[in-house]
Formats: C-alpha cells, sequence, structure tokens
C-alpha cells in the first residue's frame, strides 16, 4: 500500500486538516476546528492514528488538538518556537473576531528534538522553516 494524504478543509478561517497514512497507520496534521466532522472522516475502520503533528502554531489549527489527544491518548508534537502561540491560542481567537474557547492542549514534544518521525517503513523528516510563525515547520516523507 502507498502513502495517502486525506485532508478535510475546516472551520471559521478555511484551514485544512490531514491525515498521512501508510499501511493503516497514520499521523493527523493540522487539527483545527471542526472535531466531529475530522473524527468522523479520519476514524476509519483498522486505523491507528500515532499521534498530533503541527506545521505550526496559529491558534486555527489547534482546535480540534485536545479533543483527539483526549479521546485517543495520543502525543501532539510541534516546534518550541511556537509554544507561546500555542498557550495564547484563545487570545488571538478573540483578536480575529471569534469568541469561541478551545482547550488549549498540552505539547508532549518538540519537533525541534526529534531527527524525524516514523510512519512504517517510512520516515517523515521535519524541516524547520521559520516565516509564516517563528516555529514553523514542512515536513518531508521519504517514501522509498
Amino acid at each position: 500500500m502507498s502513502v495517502q494524504i486525506l485532508y478535510r478543509t475546516v472551520g471559521r478561517w478555511k484551514e485544512n486538516s490531514y491525515l498521512l497514512l501508510h499501511n493503516n497507520k497514520g499521523w493527523l496534521i493540522d487539527p483545527g476546528d471542526g472535531f466531529a466532522m475530522l473524527d468522523h472522516e479520519f476514524n476509519c475502520p483498522g486505523i491507528t492514528i500515532l499521534g498530533i503533528i503541527n506545521t505550526h502554531g496559529h491558534f486555527d489549527h489547534l482546535g480540534a488538538v485536545s479533543a483527539f489527544k483526549e479521546k485517543y491518548s495520543l502525543p501532539f508534537y510541534i516546534h518550541s518556537k511556537d509554544k507561546q502561540l500555542v498557550h495564547q491560542a484563545n487570545l488571538y481567537r478573540k483578536l480575529a473576531g471569534d469568541n469561541t474557547v478551545i482547550k488549549t492542549p498540552a505539547i508532549d514534544f518538540f519537533l525541534d528534538d526529534s531527527p524525524g518521525l516514523l510512519l512504517e517503513d517510512k520516515k517523515i523528516i521535519i524541516h524547520h522553516t521559520p516565516g509564516h510563525s517563528h516555529g514553523s515547520v514542512r515536513f518531508e516523507a521519504i517514501i522509498a
């Protein structure tokens, strides 16, 4: 089976959330607002989600992180330079005109401490690419 990328656009800010899958294992990427819809779309029978990884810490990418962590006991990974953004997510939501409050997710691991993440026999390499935020990262999947 090859690597598959499923995505859904969610929330007021039309944020893209992804599930990177290989051999019934996957990584959840940037689960924004819309936990119920994402859980329904990405919770396929036989699929094991290994954890949550975020490209950056802006509030629109964090809305469903805590719910996924709690429901499935998943670890949450983000670059350490976006730690402050995660902790201030509700302030930025309010500044953007949204009075909804999210549960701020606890960060389990920092991507800058990781040599990469595994997806079965594939490796996801993390590249720190500051710009959109100080802790922005991009992922390179080594699939060969």
